[in-house]
């Protein structure tokens, strides 16, 4: 038992001094300079601004401490270029003309090439829907738009009284 007292105690002891050889900066959650030469520099790049279709973007080393740049290890990141898609920008409605063009399809860019219009669709309408009309109301003839609703309505005059025939019926 006394020797695993001896270990546990040289072990702690050990660990204070490790600890009390380490620089301050290491254990400090606000320290934002770590002075010139005391940088901990991080092994992978860090993208410091993304490439874009048409400008170039940048990475860089940084410290891990102080996020400070090393100067040394900036890369330019060549620019992605364009990467065009034939699409629809605009869908066409019964009444309204659509859009379509070569669309880049890479994040943040808006940029659109040959664009070109297509037409309205015009209403496609199924069966009318007939009500006769009578001596005192008119008739009607509706057809109603199978993509949006539109209604087209025709009217049929009201036929009015029949005075003879209703005498001889």
């Amino acid at each position: 038992m006394k020797n695993h007292l001896k270990k546990g105690i040289s072990l702690a002891v050990t660990l204070m001094m490790v600890v009390s050889l380490l620089p301050a900066y290491v254990f400090a959650d606000d320290v934002k300079d770590c002075g010139e030469g005391n940088h901990v520099w991080n092994k992978e790049y860090t993208v410091d601004q993304k490439a874009a279709c048409a400008a170039d973007g940048e990475e860089s080393i940084h410290c891990s401490v102080c996020d400070k740049v090393d100067e040394d290890s900036k890369k330019t990141i060549p620019a992605t270029g364009h990467n065009f898609e034939q699409k629809v920008i605009k869908e066409a409605t019964c009444t309204e003309n659509g859009e379509e063009g070569l669309v880049c399809t890479n994040e943040g860019c808006d940029v659109v090439l040959n664009k070109t219009t297509i037409s309205a669709t015009g209403h496609k309408y199924g069966d009318p829907v007939v009500v006769e009309p009578t001596c005192t109301e008119a008739g009607t003839s509706t057809k109603t738009c199978t993509v949006c609703g539109n209604k087209d309505v025709t009217t049929t005059p009201v036929l009015g009284h029949d005075w003879e025939s209703e005498k001889n019926s």
